[in-house]
């Protein structure tokens, strides 16, 4: 009797926790809290530094060496959540249909030899696949 009480609130707790979806977040998550009306506010081209930079938003996700013997830093944060539409459940497999949303936020900055911050893009994209 205490085994399938058990095996019944687990799979009610389950059920619940999958039906309330669940966010994932792989990157800087910095991005998590920055717009680009904040961005603009926070770095000003010709002046900020790399220094001012890492200590605002944290280490870069990549960085590449320019040509120009600058660096180019890129920050980015993809975050994934899933909402439930439907739950199969069969006698052999519990089955989860549902609709990720993807969100992809990127910045991308251009330093010059001196390390000072020459432009800088910002994109938030949607990126959630389609469902048909």
């Amino acid at each position: 009797m205490r085994t399938k009480t058990f095996v019944l609130l687990a799979s009610i707790a389950g059920s619940v926790a999958t039906l309330s979806g669940c966010t994932t977040m792989v990157g800087n998550h910095h991005l998590a809290k920055t717009s680009r009306a904040g961005l603009s506010q926070e770095l000003v081209r010709g002046k900020t530094t790399e220094s001012q930079v890492r200590a605002l938003m944290g280490d870069p996700t990549k960085t590449t060496f320019a040509s120009h013997g600058g660096t180019l830093w890129t920050y980015s944060l993809m975050t994934a959540r899933a909402s439930a539409k439907n739950i199969a459940l069969s006698s052999l497999t519990f089955g989860f249909m549902g609709r990720i949303k993807q969100r992809q936020k990127t910045v991308n900055m251009l330093f010059n030899r001196r390390k000072v911050l020459v432009r800088y893009s910002y994109s938030n994209v949607d990126s959630s696949p389609s469902t048909n």
